[in-house]
C-alpha cells in the first residue's frame, strides 16, 4: 500500500495531534506533517506532494483560507479540508469558493470529524448543510470574511494589514463594507448581532 502524505495546520498542538491520531487509526501507511505557519506551509506544499491539506481558517502568521486560495491557483490538486471553530455558514461558503473539498466544526464529534477526513479523501465534498439563518446573513467576499474573523477575535486595523499583508487604509475600507452589509455602526454590534442571526 502506497503512503499518504498529510499536512495538518492548526494553532493548537493539542488539535494538530488528535487529527494525526485519528489519521493513524484507520491508516497506517501515512507520512504527517504538521505546522501553524502560512509561511512555512507554503514553503512545506513547494517541496513536498501532499495528497490532503487539513487546516484551520486561521494560523499563527495569517489565514488559511488565504493559503489554500494561493496554494490552488499555485496548481496544488489533493484534497483540501477545513477543520475549524468558526462555525458561521459564510465560512463554509468562501471554504468552497477557495477549492476546498470540506469543511467541518471541530465541535463535531471525533468519530464525525474522522468520517469527515476519509470520505474528502476518497473524494467527496462535506460541507456542513445547516444554513438555519444563512439567508439572513450578509453575504461577504473572500477577504471580506477574513478580515470579519480577524475582527471577531478583537484584532486592530494594523494587525491585520500585517498579518495579510496590506496596508492599513485597505483593511480599514474591507472593515467599513462589513459594517455597511451589517448595517452596523461598529465591530461590537457586528458581534452581537451574531449571537442574534
Amino acid at each position: 500500500m502506497s503512503s499518504i502524505s498529510v499536512l495538518i495546520l492548526d494553532i493548537q498542538p493539542i488539535i494538530r495531534d488528535a487529527v494525526r491520531q485519528m489519521l493513524r487509526v484507520s491508516q497506517t501507511a501515512l507520512n504527517i506533517v504538521q505546522s501553524d505557519s502560512v509561511r512555512y506551509a507554503s514553503k512545506l506544499v513547494r517541496e513536498q506532494q501532499f495528497d490532503m491539506i487539513i487546516s484551520d481558517v486561521e494560523l499563527v502568521d495569517g489565514s488559511g483560507i488565504d493559503f489554500i486560495r494561493r496554494t490552488r491557483k499555485a496548481g496544488y490538486r489533493g484534497k483540501v479540508l477545513f477543520l475549524s471553530s468558526n462555525d458561521l455558514p459564510f465560512y463554509s461558503k468562501v471554504a468552497k469558493e477557495v477549492g476546498a473539498n470540506g469543511y467541518v466544526s471541530k465541535r463535531e464529534t471525533s468519530a464525525h470529524i474522522q468520517d469527515s477526513i476519509w470520505t474528502t479523501y476518497r473524494g467527496f465534498s462535506v460541507f456542513n448543510d445547516k444554513q438555519a439563518g444563512a439567508n439572513k446573513m450578509p453575504v461577504l467576499s473572500q477577504r471580506e470574511s477574513v478580515v470579519y474573523g480577524y475582527l471577531m477575535k478583537g484584532y486592530s486595523n494594523k494587525k491585520i494589514s500585517e498579518l495579510l499583508s496590506l496596508s492599513a487604509k485597505t483593511v480599514s475600507t474591507y472593515k467599513s463594507r462589513i459594517l455597511e452589509k451589517y448595517n452596523a455602526s461598529s465591530i461590537i454590534e457586528v458581534m452581537e448581532l451574531k449571537h442574534v442571526i
